[in-house]
């Protein structure tokens, strides 16, 4: 039996008719799965298949980022309708990259803090929207992007405030495991430690800026809108409340919306099973199919174990019927 934290972009064989037990999906939603486990969110198997179809159909719909439809129907309902100068606490759940997109439509100047591993894509749909708007290329001066691992980040964002742009910072970028980064926060969901980026106190503190901490979600066809605004940081000793509190509406967020976070994986794969998980109750075991091994994934410990091909198909075959 071993830990299943394995890299899902190395190359699996192809599987198993409709649903493939091998597919990137497929060992996403498994994490979420066992994280929701230790959350409490799900207890049988019944919860954990409701939430893996879930979960399977939410990442089969085409990338809400780049749909231009929804971008209409976001506008039409957007709640901001003054030109007030903000610094938007955003996380990576729903149809995230529609909120900078929204802000360049409605005609104002945004900066985006954007990890570097995104950021050419990232950059390219924004100055596509900028683009369409406009009918013209944007310059610096109306909208910018900066790389929130190079050089220093806080100062060119403490500079676009003062020349007008709205910044657009998202909170849960990554940190390697085992890392602890200087300028990143610790908060607590269902008794996990997350890392948040803390130097969005620290820009509102110097610029006077009040924080406006926005989630958006999709349920069948309606967006969800979670925010607070005019989170102000009068004092640096402030710093953990506010983080706090630009987290908290993703406590209100249900199951359906909260698989809509693409951190959840990644927080599985930080997270210790806490002592005693082992013991309660009865594993919990779907079918996984990893470097051309044919495995049982535990999602009450987060485990995997090698099985036989013939039991393997008996598992997989009744699973599959589930969701046909």
């Amino acid at each position: 039996m071993n830990f299943f934290n394995q890299n899902i972009s190395q190359n699996y064989a192809p599987t198993h008719n409709k649903l493939s037990f091998s597919s990137e999906s497929w060992i996403r939603g498994l994490k979420c799965a066992s994280l929701f486990y230790q959350w409490e969110l799900v207890k049988n198997y019944e919860s954990v298949f409701k939430l893996l179809k879930m979960y399977q159909h939410w990442s089969s719909q085409e990338r809400h980022q780049v749909n231009d439809l929804l971008l209409k129907r976001l506008i039409d309902i957007w709640p901001f309708t003054d030109r007030t100068i903000r610094i938007w606490s955003c996380m990576h759940i729903g149809p995230y990259g529609m909120i900078a997109r929204v802000l360049i439509v409605l005609g104002f100047k945004v900066a985006v803090l954007l990890r570097s591993d995104v950021y050419e894509e990232q950059v390219a749909i924004y100055r596509k929207q900028f683009k369409l708007s406009f009918g013209k290329d944007a310059t610096e001066s109306e909208l910018l992007f900066i790389r929130s691992d190079v050089g220093n980040p806080l100062l060119r964002l403490k500079d676009a405030i003062y020349n007008g742009f709205q910044v657009v910072i998202f909170i849960d970028g990554q940190l390697s495991k085992n890392e602890h980064g200087k300028g990143w926060g610790k908060v607590n969901l269902y008794n996990s430690d997350l890392n948040l980026r803390e130097g969005i106190m620290g820009l509102s503190y110097w610029t006077q800026i009040p924080i406006t901490s926005l989630f958006l979600t999709i349920v069948g066809k309606e967006i969800k809108f979670r925010y607070v605004q005019d989170i102000a940081v009068k004092e640096k000793l402030e710093y953990q409340s506010v983080l706090e509190n630009i987290f908290e509406p993703i406590h209100r967020l249900k199951i359906e919306e909260l698989i809509q976070w693409e951190f959840l994986p990644i927080i599985f794969d930080h997270t210790t099973i806490k002592q005693g998980y082992e013991n309660i109750g009865s594993s919990l075991w779907l079918p996984l199919y990893m470097q051309n091994k044919e495995m049982l994934f535990d999602i009450t410990t987060g485990r995997s174990v090698w099985v036989a091909q013939n039991e393997f198909e008996i598992i997989s075959g009744k699973f599959r019927e589930f969701f046909e």
